[in-house]
């Protein structure tokens, strides 16, 4: 996790991380899901 909150900062791009675990019914998601949206609607 640290290396992708790292990635923005070192190379100057924009990018998400999400986490799957079997226990839960929702992602976890980095930075936050609203950022999130928000990236994923500036590339789709």
């Amino acid at each position: 996790m640290k290396k992708v909150t790292e990635l923005p900062t070192m190379c100057g791009v924009e990018g998400d991380l999400k986490v799957y675990c079997p226990d839960e019914q929702e992602p976890m998601v980095w930075p936050s899901y609203e950022e999130v949206q928000s990236l994923l609607k500036k590339f789709y």
